[in-house]
């Protein structure tokens, strides 16, 4: 690692194995430095990361990856640091007529007509030894990042786009997003709580923001503590005791006694909340709001194809729904602000984005 802080620019890439814990675990490091160069770091035999804590967080160093949001958030947590000087070359690619969705290899094959092997895609990277076609499998996720992202840059800058691009590269560098999502607001992502009544949603929130301190103590999946469904039906059944716990269909005796008590205390807790969780209220006329997003969504798909923007950068039509569903203001906050502002253009006749913008 002290050889890569010689350099401003490093490529990086991570293995690891996330099947049965809570947080992936960490294999092998791959470091790609100008000229070819790789080198690979054994994290289980490695006990103190702080040299790359210090690459990472370096605004002076560039770091590359290829689609890094899970590799940033797991950098972050093993080193400590916050990345810093992010340039990501699958979403680069929707900035100069390719898809932004689009695979490394596939991006490789595209850009420097380069063939990776997908060999070893299907390796324990916990195992060792790992056999040398392993290891060039890692090492060619990093040899040619480097390479790929100059290409990229040339790309835009003969576009007229490499401002967008590095503005939308920017966006890595907020710490935020590194961050452990809110226990208490992880009752938000289960299937099924527009079904849910505002005390059941009270505790199912509770009982959610308990499994989640409870897998990260563990270090075990979600749904290994008890599942999605296991936890909505307990918030509509609400056992107030373990003798009504036992009574409830579904949920296995090992589950009661291992956590029987945790359960009926986060129920008892959501029944005393003082206030009860609001969902968004739902459209009253959902054919408009769909016409609504219809349209907004036609119009970055043509602009997509005048300028050269793969609109999957722009916005999807599960952002405009919760956009929507969260007001105007949250409409203008995410879309009529930086480059997609400049992208979207002249908005006339998209009736909710005229409305926001002359408020």
């Amino acid at each position: 690692m002290a050889t890569a802080q010689g350099y401003d620019r490093i490529a990086i890439d991570t293995e690891f194995v996330w099947e049965r814990t809570y947080y992936p675990k960490l294999g092998l490091i791959q470091l790609g430095l100008p000229e070819g160069e790789c080198y690979l770091l054994d994290i289980p035999a490695l006990g103190d990361l702080q040299v790359l804590g210090r690459i990472l967080e370096n605004p002076d160093m560039q770091i590359v990856l290829h689609d890094p949001p899970q590799d940033l958030s797991i950098l972050r947590r093993v080193t400590g640091a916050y990345p810093r000087s992010v340039f990501d070359t699958r979403c680069a690619a929707g900035f100069v007529g390719l898809p932004s969705t689009l695979s490394l290899s596939d991006l490789l094959k595209e850009l420097l007509n380069i063939n990776l092997s997908k060999t070893a895609s299907r390796t324990n990277w916990l195992q060792r030894p790992l056999t040398n076609e392993q290891l060039e499998y890692a090492a060619g996720d990093v040899r040619y990042l480097l390479e790929a992202s100059d290409e990229l840059v040339h790309r835009a800058c003969k576009r007229g786009l490499e401002g967008w691009m590095q503005e939308e590269m920017r966006t890595f560098d907020e710490c935020s997003i590194y961050d452990e999502r809110n226990g208490r607001e992880q009752f938000l992502r289960i299937k099924g709580i527009q079904r849910c009544r505002p005390r059941e949603l009270a505790v199912l929130r509770e009982l959610a923001d308990w499994r989640e301190r409870e897998a990260r103590r563990a270090d075990r999946p979600r749904s290994h503590i008890i599942g999605d469904q296991m936890l909505v039906h307990l918030a509509r059944f609400k056992p107030k005791s373990l003798d009504s716990l036992s009574e409830f269909y579904g949920l296995a005796e090992r589950k009661i006694r291992k956590y029987g008590k945790e359960l009926v205390a986060a129920v008892t807790s959501g029944l005393q909340a003082d206030s009860c969780p609001q969902l968004p209220p739902r459209p009253r006329d959902p054919r408009a709001r769909k016409r609504q997003i219809d349209a907004l969504l036609e119009h970055v798909r043509q602009r997509g194809e005048v300028v050269g923007v793969d609109p999957r950068l722009v916005t999807s039509r599960a952002e405009l729904k919760e956009l929507f569903g969260a007001g105007e203001n949250a409409l203008v906050g995410r879309m009529m602000k930086g480059w997609r502002k400049e992208f979207l253009g002249d908005l006339s006749g998209l009736d909710a984005f005229e409305r926001a913008l002359n408020r």
